[in-house]
């Protein structure tokens, strides 16, 4: 079973070494070779993995929305060789000991490399959100998808699971508490109509049509 498994990794180090370049031509097959690995990821996933990677989904993007305010991703981006967490705490002016707790949740997402010991560089993750469009779509999500999102499960319970008929009885009148329509609400919260724009802008991008 070692051999196998060893075989295995080995093999699967070799597929990433053979990726196709990202490029507009190669969208496709890099699509259809992503559904393949998530469905190997599901696979090799036990029934705890499964309830883990669930509940605790929400973790990931609030560790990257942290990050992304303390500046984190772009220090790492712009930085010569790895970064510590005295030297991250440092720049960003936030508590050493908390900033090794956030360096090692994002480490724990593939967010950051680690590097050595409290040591972190940055990765294709990191590099992705030191990019304003994508950044912006962290925000979008966090002030205004997820709150809808939350509000699902016991609105459609409310409403036996019909389809809804009522113009103005929406989860976006019960996240936010208001009458108001889902624009209005998205233009006067702070910096969030850019933050829509921005990620907007960017949906599309390396996807296949």
């Amino acid at each position: 079973m070692a051999a196998d498994q060893s075989s295995i990794l080995a093999h699967i180090q070799s597929v990433r070494d053979s990726l196709p370049r990202e490029t507009a031509q190669n969208v496709r097959a890099r699509s259809e070779l992503l559904q393949a690995a998530k469905r190997l990821v599901a696979d090799l996933e036990s029934p705890g993995d499964i309830c883990e990677r669930v509940v605790y989904q929400y973790v990931e993007i609030a560790s990257i929305k942290v990050a992304i305010d303390l500046g984190i991703f772009k220090i790492l981006e712009a930085a010569h060789g790895p970064k510590s967490v005295a030297e991250l705490a440092k720049e960003t002016k936030a508590d050493p000991v908390l900033m090794g707790r956030i360096m090692r949740s994002l480490a724990s997402l593939l967010a950051v490399e680690t590097a050595g010991p409290e040591l972190y560089t940055s990765n294709k993750v990191s590099k992705t959100f030191t990019v304003p469009k994508f950044a912006a779509g962290v925000k979008m999500s966090l002030d205004w998808a997820i709150p809808n999102w939350l509000q699902m499960p016991s609105w459609l319970e409310e409403i036996g699971y019909q389809n809804p008929s009522v113009g103005n009885d929406t989860t976006v009148r019960r996240a936010f508490k208001t009458d108001e329509s889902g624009f209005e609400i998205i233009s006067r919260i702070p910096g969030l109509l850019d933050a829509f724009s921005l990620h907007m802008s960017a949906f599309h991008e390396g996807r296949a049509n």
